[in-house]
């Protein structure tokens, strides 16, 4: 993967934001090929911040993801979301079932 950098926007409560270039790769171990490519940018302190919201938030509980992000220098922080916590995610994300509302006439 080539090199990029975030770009430096402006301070946030005395801390830099940056714009943060992510990469995120949805791959598939049957075909041992990468399925799809995401390529976006996140506004965040750092790239360890960007890669982590990327994995919360777009790729949710899709298992054999890579998330890549670079930061301000040119380093790269990488996030991979396998089947077992694929599967702990969504155990502890499943929402409880609404309770029946009874009405005694």
């Amino acid at each position: 993967m080539l090199t990029r950098y975030a770009e430096k926007l402006r301070s946030y409560k005395g801390r830099p934001c940056y714009r943060v270039p992510v990469v995120i790769l949805f791959n598939n171990s049957r075909a041992c090929a990468t399925v799809a490519k995401i390529e976006t940018t996140v506004v965040a302190h750092s790239a360890a911040h960007a890669a982590n919201w990327a994995r919360d938030e777009i790729v949710e509980d899709r298992p054999e993801t890579e998330i890549y992000a670079w930061g301000p220098k040119g380093g790269r922080v990488h996030r991979y979301v396998g089947w077992y916590s694929a599967i702990a995610n969504a155990m502890l994300r499943r929402e409880p079932e609404p309770e029946q509302l009874q009405i005694n006439v």
